[in-house]
């Protein structure tokens, strides 16, 4: 007799990158996660991901299976005798965040996110020189001429073209003309959504791009290109400064370290000159692991983007001597929290015990002194995460009944308890 079960789900708000895409279709057959065919394979996967064959997947101690309980009360012992625990955000919802800065403040931890390098080499060059940004609806609807920079961010944000190019637009006819910039060597490299476009490429390495911006600048800032000289840049100034609106999109994450900045610098530069007379924008696509709902979160509480340490009772802000590789580096932590139930990330190996509030789709480690798996935000539970663009908070789904605990009430349990031993 089968007894299996079988729903659909529709327009639903899919939690796995900073796009937050709310037309999404799922099937749910006995638990199993099925993403529509029309998904790309990176959505179809991360809900593969979620779907759990063992739905009360167990605490484990040292990769030995526990009760719940008795992994809350060895975490608690960790934090009760930690003097300067580490705690590292990975990708979470609000509630996972405000709880996570929370223990941070009352327990005098170094709190840094999973991504923070990247999501602020975009905010320090904001703060230095000032850029006009877009939301994605924005060139969506208006731009009459897009420019992506890179590869990686497709990789990251598959659905991106498809979100920045609609069919029905509210103020173009005409689909925005399209121009690629990065290391493509085929057309047929390209997301399918971009091949039937035709866009033109520019062939780009990663660490050419910054020089090949500085040089747009230059010719955007003359009134007329001249002939034979730098063509690929004269040609793409002379239509940036024609289209009536352009949007320039990138993902900081993909950026050289080294180049980071002059990158960053040299794009807001070029939209600064084009602004004078027409319309240009900028969309930054950072939001990998979810780092600006985070960031929000840590903006509204404290005033600051992350990377906060509270060792003096106060907080302190610090993108570089609190981010968390360099304090694992430099062995300035004697507790690692790792909290990550939106993805698949396990902590790097470190050489001091670690507490892990992980995907439930993770296989146990031995190497974690305490791990617990819970549950998904917008699979297993509801809640509420920011969109990359920072104009949208969307509510996320409960897709099915979960024994799983939540990751912001598991914080608050042991901050709870920690406090009564003392």
């Amino acid at each position: 007799m089968n007894t299996s079960k079988s729903e659909k789900r529709s327009s639903l708000v899919c939690p796995f990158c900073g796009l937050l895409c709310s037309d999404v279709e799922i099937k749910l057959e006995d638990e199993q996660l099925i993403g529509d065919a029309s998904l790309p394979d990176y959505c179809r996967h991360a809900y593969r991901l979620a779907s759990l064959k063992d739905p009360s997947r167990p605490a484990t101690l040292h990769g030995k299976r526990c009760s719940l309980d008795e992994a809350i009360k060895r975490a608690v012992q960790y934090l009760q005798s930690a003097r300067r625990p580490l705690l590292v955000a990975g990708s979470m919802d609000v509630n996972a965040a405000r709880a996570a800065l929370k223990m941070a403040s009352q327990r005098k931890a170094i709190i840094s996110h999973i991504t923070a390098a990247a999501f602020l080499r975009n905010l320090r060059v904001m703060q230095e020189t000032g850029w006009i940004a877009a939301t994605l609806n924005e060139p969506a609807n208006r731009a009459e001429l897009i420019v992506f920079i890179g590869r990686q961010l497709f990789d990251d944000y598959p659905r991106l073209p498809g979100r920045l190019m609609r069919k029905k637009r509210l103020y173009r006819d005409r689909p925005a003309e399209i121009i690629m910039l990065g290391d493509w060597q085929q057309a047929d490299e390209l997301p399918a959504g971009l091949r039937d476009c035709q866009p033109q490429i520019i062939r780009l390495k990663a660490e050419e791009t910054a020089n090949f911006l500085r040089r747009l600048a230059m010719h955007i800032k003359k009134d007329e290109a001249e002939e034979g000289q730098d063509e690929e840049a004269a040609q793409l100034a002379r239509r940036l400064k024609e289209a009536a609106y352009s949007a320039i999109v990138w993902s900081s994450a993909e950026l050289p370290p080294q180049f980071a900045d002059l990158h960053l610098h040299s794009m807001a530069h070029c939209v600064r000159l084009l602004n004078k007379k027409t319309r240009c924008a900028l969309v930054p696509v950072g939001s990998k692991d979810n780092n600006n709902t985070f960031a929000q979160v840590s903006l509204w509480t404290y005033g600051y983007p992350g990377e906060l340490s509270f060792q003096r009772g106060a907080v302190d802000y610090d993108p570089y001597l609190f981010n968390w590789r360099r304090v694992l580096r430099q062995n300035e932590a004697d507790l690692l929290i790792w909290v990550s139930p939106l993805k698949p990330e396990l902590p790097p190996p470190a050489k001091l015990n670690t507490i892990a509030l992980t995907h439930a789709g993770l296989a146990s480690d031995s190497s974690l002194a305490v791990q617990i798996p819970t549950a998904i935000p917008g699979i297993d539970h509801g809640g509420h995460v920011h969109r990359l663009d920072n104009v949208v908070v969307m509510p996320l789904p409960t897709l099915r009944q979960s024994e799983l605990p939540v990751a912001s009430a598991l914080l608050n349990q042991m901050l709870s308890l920690t406090a009564k031993i003392q």
